[in-house]
């Protein structure tokens, strides 16, 4: 687990917590972060590439319960969430600079 979400899971302790991931790509981040974060009880997948669906949901197969993946741009999935519904919003998008 990267050490963003290793001090975001000491922050929150042993309590319930829901967040989301913002660009996902293959889905390996959020599968560590589901396998090794108990607490972790709902995680929102953002991803704009259609293509990444499919390998997303097979490296998350088993844990359907604790994810939702939203196919799309990030600022539009954005406002299907829920009003104050995420205690962290970890951004792994692209690092690119026009």
């Amino acid at each position: 687990m990267r050490p963003s979400i290793h001090f975001a899971r000491r922050m929150f302790g042993k309590r319930p917590v829901t967040g989301v991931e913002v660009g996902v790509e293959s889905g390996k981040n959020a599968r560590i972060m589901i396998d090794e974060w108990y607490e972790l009880s709902l995680l929102y997948l953002v991803e704009i590439n259609k293509e990444c669906e499919q390998p997303i949901r097979e490296m998350l197969e088993g844990h359907e319960s604790r994810y939702i993946l939203l196919i799309g741009d990030s600022a539009e999935m954005a406002k299907t969430l829920p009003n104050e519904s995420l205690d962290f919003v970890y951004l792994d998008d692209d690092h690119g600079y026009d």
